[in-house]
């Protein structure tokens, strides 16, 4: 993984993938060896996952009511600051 520490640098690195059509971006402000989901970063957390999941999905029903998918659940849950084994990625850079 690569830092850029200004602008300039910025671009320098993203001349390197000119031919990819789409680059992600971890949006983190600093450079850490391995990314991590927020679940996976507290063994508590991880051993716990399901009743974090159906607790906090039971707080808010109503609003879970029309999600259908695991996933889009868990990007609601994500979205709320609940700890997930999902990584946030954008397209957009910082």
């Amino acid at each position: 993984m690569q830092q850029a520490n200004s602008i300039a640098q910025f671009f320098e690195i993203l001349k390197r993938y000119k031919n990819y059509s789409e680059i992600f971006y971890r949006g983190q402000s600093s450079q850490y060896e391995s990314i991590t989901s927020s679940i996976t970063r507290d063994s508590g957390y991880l051993a716990n996952e399901h009743i974090i999941y159906s607790e906090s999905i039971g707080m808010k029903e109503d609003e879970f009511q029309l999600l259908k998918s695991p996933f889009e659940r868990l990007s609601k849950l994500q979205h709320y600051g609940i700890p997930t084994r999902l990584i946030d990625v954008t397209l957009e850079g910082l």
